[in-house]
Protein backbone atom coordinates (compact mmCIF):
# COMPACT_ATOMS: atom_id res chain seq x y z
CA UNK A 1 0.00 0.00 0.00
CA UNK A 2 2.42 2.62 -1.25
CA UNK A 3 -0.16 5.24 -2.23
CA UNK A 4 -1.86 5.20 1.17
CA UNK A 5 -5.10 3.87 -0.34
CA UNK A 6 -6.41 0.40 0.19
CA UNK A 7 -6.82 -1.74 -2.94
CA UNK A 8 -10.40 -2.04 -4.21
CA UNK A 9 -12.46 -4.82 -2.69
CA UNK A 10 -13.29 -7.84 -4.77
CA UNK A 11 -16.58 -7.21 -6.53
CA UNK A 12 -16.26 -3.43 -6.14
CA UNK A 13 -18.38 -1.24 -8.41
CA UNK A 14 -16.72 -0.56 -11.74
CA UNK A 15 -16.86 3.10 -12.77
CA UNK A 16 -19.22 3.56 -15.71
CA UNK A 17 -21.15 0.35 -15.06
CA UNK A 18 -24.77 0.60 -13.90
CA UNK A 19 -25.05 0.47 -10.12
CA UNK A 20 -25.70 -3.08 -8.92
CA UNK A 21 -25.04 -4.73 -12.30
CA UNK A 22 -22.00 -6.62 -11.04
CA UNK A 23 -23.93 -8.12 -8.14
CA UNK A 24 -26.83 -9.05 -10.40
CA UNK A 25 -24.49 -10.74 -12.88
CA UNK A 26 -22.77 -12.68 -10.09
CA UNK A 27 -26.08 -13.88 -8.67
CA UNK A 28 -27.31 -14.92 -12.10
CA UNK A 29 -24.13 -16.78 -12.96
CA UNK A 30 -23.80 -18.58 -9.62
CA UNK A 31 -27.51 -19.16 -9.12
CA UNK A 32 -27.70 -21.50 -12.09
CA UNK A 33 -24.68 -23.60 -11.18
CA UNK A 34 -24.87 -23.82 -7.40
CA UNK A 35 -27.94 -26.07 -7.21
CA UNK A 36 -26.63 -29.45 -8.46
CA UNK A 37 -23.35 -29.40 -6.48
CA UNK A 38 -25.21 -28.38 -3.32
CA UNK A 39 -27.70 -31.20 -3.82
CA UNK A 40 -24.90 -33.69 -4.47
CA UNK A 41 -23.08 -32.57 -1.32
CA UNK A 42 -26.23 -32.92 0.74
CA UNK A 43 -26.89 -36.39 -0.62
CA UNK A 44 -23.28 -37.34 0.05
CA UNK A 45 -23.53 -36.29 3.68
CA UNK A 46 -26.82 -38.15 4.00
CA UNK A 47 -25.26 -41.30 2.56
CA UNK A 48 -22.22 -40.94 4.84
CA UNK A 49 -24.42 -40.56 7.90
CA UNK A 50 -26.20 -43.84 7.20
CA UNK A 51 -22.99 -45.88 7.54
CA UNK A 52 -22.56 -45.67 11.32
CA UNK A 53 -26.32 -46.05 11.76
CA UNK A 54 -26.41 -49.19 9.63
CA UNK A 55 -23.43 -50.76 11.41
CA UNK A 56 -25.02 -49.95 14.77
CA UNK A 57 -28.35 -51.46 13.74
CA UNK A 58 -26.66 -54.62 12.50
CA UNK A 59 -24.66 -54.83 15.74
CA UNK A 60 -27.83 -54.40 17.79
CA UNK A 61 -29.67 -57.06 15.77
CA UNK A 62 -26.88 -59.64 15.78
CA UNK A 63 -25.13 -58.86 19.06
CA UNK A 64 -21.72 -58.84 17.36
CA UNK A 65 -19.57 -56.75 15.06
CA UNK A 66 -19.03 -59.32 12.30
CA UNK A 67 -22.16 -58.37 10.31
CA UNK A 68 -21.31 -54.67 10.41
CA UNK A 69 -17.72 -55.32 9.42
CA UNK A 70 -18.92 -57.35 6.43
CA UNK A 71 -20.84 -54.26 5.26
CA UNK A 72 -17.74 -52.03 5.29
CA UNK A 73 -16.00 -53.45 2.18
CA UNK A 74 -19.34 -53.73 0.36
CA UNK A 75 -19.95 -49.98 0.46
CA UNK A 76 -16.89 -48.93 -1.62
CA UNK A 77 -17.71 -51.63 -4.16
CA UNK A 78 -21.26 -50.27 -4.52
CA UNK A 79 -19.88 -46.71 -4.75
CA UNK A 80 -17.43 -47.73 -7.48
CA UNK A 81 -20.20 -49.35 -9.51
CA UNK A 82 -22.42 -46.28 -9.10
CA UNK A 83 -19.52 -43.95 -9.96
CA UNK A 84 -18.66 -45.83 -13.14
CA UNK A 85 -22.32 -45.79 -14.18
CA UNK A 86 -22.56 -42.04 -13.52
CA UNK A 87 -19.30 -41.28 -15.37
CA UNK A 88 -20.03 -43.26 -18.51
CA UNK A 89 -19.89 -41.20 -21.70
CA UNK A 90 -23.28 -40.21 -23.05
CA UNK A 91 -24.67 -37.35 -25.11
CA UNK A 92 -25.79 -34.23 -23.30
CA UNK A 93 -29.15 -32.77 -24.25
CA UNK A 94 -28.64 -29.23 -25.57
CA UNK A 95 -31.95 -28.06 -24.09
CA UNK A 96 -30.90 -28.87 -20.52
Amino acid sequence: MISGRAPPKSGAHTPGAPQGSHDRDERARHGRTAGPPAAAQGLGYLAAATGPLAVGLVHGATGGWRGGLVLLPAVPVAQAVAGMAAARPRPVDAAA
